[in-house]
C-alpha cells in the first residue's frame, strides 16, 4: 500500500490512499473496456471455408467453364461453380450432384484476350461499360437460401488449375459472404 505523510497533516495521508485507489481502479476499468472479446470481432473464414450471414460452408468441389474471348473482344471470361458435393458439367449445363447443400456461383471478366489471367475482380452489374478491368457479374449463392451478388471483390491467385479464391462482398438480401477457396478445379471448354 502506498502511502504518503506529510508530517502533521495524518489525515491527508488517507485522502492521498483513496485518491490512488480511485486512479488505479479508473485505470483498470478503461483497459477492460477497451480490450474486446473475440465473439465482438467479426468472424474471419478458415481456408477452405465460406461463411455468409456468419453461417458456415465447408466447398470441397470447384469448376471453371472457359468461355474464351468475351462478345466485344476485351476480356477472357472464366464461369467459377463451388460446392460441397460433386460438379460435373456436359460442356453445356453444371450438375452439382445429389449431395450438394450450397453452390456459389460467379463470372469472372479478366482483361485481356490471350489467356484468363488473376488479379482482383470488382463487382459489374450491369456488364454494359466493359470497364478496363477485371470484374465480377451475375454471382449467386444458393444455400440456406439464394441470393444474387451484390458489391464487393473477390481475388483470384495461382495458376490454372490450381487457382486459391479469396471473396469479401454483400448479397442482395443484405447477408455478408466472405472467405477463401484453393483447390485445382476442373475446366470445361466451352
Amino acid at each position: 500500500m502506498l502511502q504518503f505523510t506529510s508530517g502533521c497533516f495524518p489525515d491527508r495521508a488517507i485522502l492521498v490512499n483513496l485518491g490512488m485507489k480511485k486512479i488505479l481502479l479508473l485505470i483498470t476499468l478503461v483497459v477492460q473496456l477497451s480490450c474486446s472479446d473475440d465473439d465482438n470481432l467479426q468472424q474471419k473464414a478458415k481456408i477452405n471455408e465460406i461463411l455468409v450471414g456468419g453461417e458456415a460452408f465447408l466447398p470441397t468441389s470447384g469448376l471453371i467453364q472457359d468461355f474464351g474471348i468475351n462478345s466485344t473482344e476485351t476480356h477472357y471470361l472464366y464461369s467459377f461453380y463451388i460446392t460441397d458435393g460433386s460438379l460435373s458439367s456436359d460442356g453445356v449445363g453444371i450438375d452439382f450432384g445429389e449431395t450438394t447443400s450450397f453452390y456459389f456461383s460467379f463470372f469472372a471478366y479478366s482483361l485481356g484476350v490471350d489467356a484468363f489471367r488473376t488479379g482482383v475482380f470488382e463487382f459489374e452489374p450491369a456488364r454494359l461499360s466493359w470497364p478496363d478491368k477485371n470484374f465480377y457479374a451475375i454471382g449467386e449463392f444458393n444455400g440456406n437460401g439464394a441470393s444474387k451478388l451484390s458489391t464487393g471483390t473477390i481475388t483470384i491467385t495461382g495458376e490454372k488449375p490450381n487457382f486459391a479464391l479469396s471473396f469479401n462482398m454483400v448479397l442482395e438480401d443484405g447477408r455478408e459472404l466472405s472467405g477463401n477457396f484453393e483447390t485445382s478445379f476442373e475446366i470445361v471448354k466451352q
